[in-house]
């Protein structure tokens, strides 16, 4: 007959469920179908079947709060504290026996004697159980020690009492002073007995007070840092909400500013306006540049001095095909040819200087062509659109590049590492840089492991060098992509 319970490693129990797991358990060989499985000593559950080692199943749900990796205990089928009391009641039946003794018989003394020191064991591994549940009163985890020595000091007791159950039916033939001796020492045995089981009930409840206070504290513990990322949370979206308003308040001063502009430039629009529609004759808005009333004006006085000339011209039939001719001052007319009036009007063609255009006046203007707008030092030639596309010239590829008007070239592209060395990754770009590259960075491609590093060494025109490394060592065969910009 056992009575020792289970309780090597620890178990985890969920809600509703009738699966347990073990940690460091051996279930397989010490937990059978019929045990009673408790965490707390209040709730018991039958085993109903043992899967191996670390795992078994519960005949019912588990109904409690879930526990992770916490202490328990397993009853077996056939130990009980009903055992406990069969123990005390044998021992009581052993000293009933005693007392019935009649006979003495000097030479069974020294079994006498014997009965009389199992009883003292007895007593004294009652006291020690008891300092053992006191004891168990300062920790949780003493607690649990201290209920398992009160239960196994007891079953001492109760071999001891059967040592002496023994022993006093082997002198029953022994004084009736010997009888009454082992009567009392079977008496005080039992009383013991029952204190440790006091004991070992008292450490059960100190045990599951504690299981108590420690889901409590993880519940504390839980909800601390639950509150914690909920403020964390609440700060992020704050300073998201500030860097928003930051923003709307830059653009919204910059639809300010650019408003206050537009209304300025309206405004000057409509100054000019008015005076290239209404300046008075002869008075230029810009160098040689006057208003429409000006030149109205004098289309009116050129109509007026055409009419007049007109009814000077003499008649244009009766000379012999000839072309009249006004001299110089209109004072007097002359007949020409056609062939002299061609070589008049190329005369006149030729004699006259069109001025050229600028920023400020209208004339004549030279078209540029590609040369020179990509160039861009000309001042003097317009530029067409096809014109300013050319200065824009590209390359779109991976390994590409694009130019702006200003000058700056972009590059970009990627290559592979070569060999275990300083600058074991030389790149040439796709064009030249006219005078210098200004710049010139790159990454690592395809690692997603390891310390990977790349830095750039000496840069040309026409490309540059740069060095691959992994954990501190040169890396060959490293992809690397890069971007470059110069002039």
């Amino acid at each position: 007959m056992s009575i020792a319970w289970y309780r090597t490693g620890k178990a985890t129990a969920i809600r509703n469920s009738t699966a347990v797991h073990g940690l460091q358990t051996e279930w397989a060989s010490h937990v059978q179908p019929g045990d009673m499985f408790t965490f707390d000593g209040d709730h018991f559950y039958e085993v109903a079947e043992v899967i191996h080692d670390t795992e078994l199943t519960l005949r019912t749900d588990y109904l409690e709060a879930t526990i992770a990796a916490g202490a328990y205990a397993i009853i077996p089928s056939s130990a009980s504290s009903a055992d406990l009391a069969a123990l005390v009641a044998q021992a009581a039946n052993s000293a009933t026996a005693a007392a019935a003794s009649t006979s003495v018989a000097q030479q069974a003394q020294e079994m006498t004697e014997a009965a009389q020191a199992a009883a003292e064991t007895a007593e004294a591994g009652a006291k020690a159980s008891m300092n053992a549940a006191v004891a168990a009163t300062t920790t949780a985890a003493e607690s649990a020690a201290a209920a398992a020595a009160s239960a196994s000091i007891a079953t001492t007791s109760a071999t001891a009492a059967d040592a002496a159950r023994v022993a006093t039916e082997a002198s029953r033939a022994m004084a009736a002073s010997s009888a009454s001796a082992a009567s009392s020492s079977a008496g005080t045995a039992s009383q013991k007995a029952a204190e440790a089981i006091s004991s070992a009930l008292t450490a059960a409840t100190s045990a599951s007070l504690a299981q108590q206070a420690e889901a409590a504290a993880m519940a504390a513990q839980d909800a601390a840092v639950a509150a914690r990322m909920a403020a964390e949370t609440a700060q992020t979206a704050a300073e998201t909400a500030k860097t928003g308003a930051d923003t709307a308040k830059a653009e919204a001063e910059a639809a300010m500013n650019a408003a206050a502009a537009s209304a300025s430039n309206a405004a000057t629009s409509e100054s000019n306006a008015q005076k290239w529609a209404e300046n008075p004759v002869d008075v230029a808005i810009t160098p040689d540049h006057y208003s429409a009333l000006h030149y109205a004006t004098k289309a009116a006085d050129a109509k007026t001095a055409a009419e007049a000339a007109a009814a000077k011209m003499p008649s244009l039939t009766g000379n012999g095909g000839k072309f009249p001719r006004a001299a110089a001052d209109g004072s007097a007319w002359t007949y020409r040819t056609p062939a002299e009036v061609l070589a008049d009007i190329g005369a006149a063609l030729v004699s006259h200087t069109h001025p050229a255009a600028t920023t400020e006046a209208m004339g004549l203007v030279e078209l540029a062509t590609n040369v020179e707008v990509q160039a861009g030092t000309d001042t003097t030639r317009a530029v067409t659109p096809a014109g300013l596309m050319s200065a824009f010239g590209s390359y779109l590829a991976s390994n590409g590049y694009q130019k702006l008007p200003s000058g700056l070239i972009l590059q970009w592209g990627g290559a592979f590492s070569s060999g275990a060395a300083a600058d074991n990754g030389v790149i040439t770009f796709p064009i030249a840089f006219p005078t210098a590259c200004l710049a010139a960075v790159a990454t690592i491609t395809g690692h997603l492991t390891g310390s990977w590093t790349i830095q750039r060494g000496n840069v040309w025109t026409t490309g540059c060098a740069f060095t691959t490394s992994l954990n501190g060592s040169y890396s060959s065969g490293s992809g690397f992509n890069y971007i470059a910009f110069g002039y």
